[in-house]
């Protein structure tokens, strides 16, 4: 037998190598002149090198991710529900502070006279102009008494005719306007509204201006508003020593 194809025999099965793939030649019996073979270890630890591990999530981690939604949801319900009961104790608020406001004007508007200690009735329609401006607030007395002739008589149409009681829901309705009106304004931090009266087809506004012409810049802008259809108006204003500015204006409608 050719003592060739022993040793290549015997090599390939040291190696792994079939004979069909690995020539014999007189190089690999030259020991000076072998060349070296890789190993199939060496294959195998190449090849781990080359392997690419990919992470699949697992079903805790979706789990967990379904479990933070269904909690967020909860939160927002939870939230929902907070703010609905909030909406309806604000609303219970407005129609008790409304109410309220309603039962106070209906009060005033249907006081008709006042009664002395016989029991005598002194109607306000025969109270003059002097004798109401005795009982006006300190800031205003000096406006009320430089009014118009036409004005000072809306003022004791206001304040000493006797209140028409089939009005007094329009009267109140006129009122909320003009007040709800001047706080929404975007110049309402410049202005501190005291009080609005109606009645007797007689509007009264007063307060404070804490910016120059801001009131006068409302009253403007309200009577481009298609509910305000006053026949006419009168505005003044004077600057109190120590107090500010205040204002004071009288709608006829």
């Amino acid at each position: 037998m050719n003592i060739k194809f022993i040793l290549a025999g015997l090599l390939g099965i040291a190696t792994g190598y079939g004979l069909s793939t690995l020539p014999i030649t007189d190089e690999l019996i030259d020991n000076g002149k072998a060349k070296t073979i890789p190993s199939i270890n060496a294959y195998a630890e190449q090849s781990d090198n080359d392997v690419i591990v990919e992470h699949i999530p697992s079903d805790t981690t979706q789990l967990s991710s379904a479990d933070i939604n269904a909690q967020l949801r909860d939160v927002l319900a939870d939230k929902d529900k907070q703010i609905a009961r909030l909406q309806q104790e604000l609303a219970a608020l407005t129609d008790k502070v409304h109410s309220q406001a309603s039962h106070d004007s209906a009060i005033y508007h249907q006081s008709e006279g006042l009664v002395e200690g016989n029991g005598e009735q002194l109607h306000v329609q025969d109270i003059s102009f002097e004798q109401l401006l005795e009982s006006a607030e300190a800031p205003y007395v000096s406006m009320l008494s430089n009014l118009e002739p036409e004005a000072k008589n809306l003022y004791s149409t206001l304040h000493s005719g006797v209140a028409d009681n089939s009005q007094v829901e329009r009267d109140f309705e006129l009122e909320m306007k003009i007040q709800d009106f001047v706080t929404l304004h975007a110049l309402a931090n410049e202005v501190e509204l005291a009080s609005v009266i109606c009645k007797n087809g007689v509007c009264e506004a007063k307060g404070k201006e804490l910016a120059s012409y801001s009131w006068q810049r409302v009253m403007n802008s309200m009577l481009q508003t298609p509910w305000s259809r006053f026949l006419s108006s009168y505005s003044t204003a004077d600057q109190i020593a120590d107090q500010g500015e205040f204002f004071y204006t009288l709608m006829k409608y």
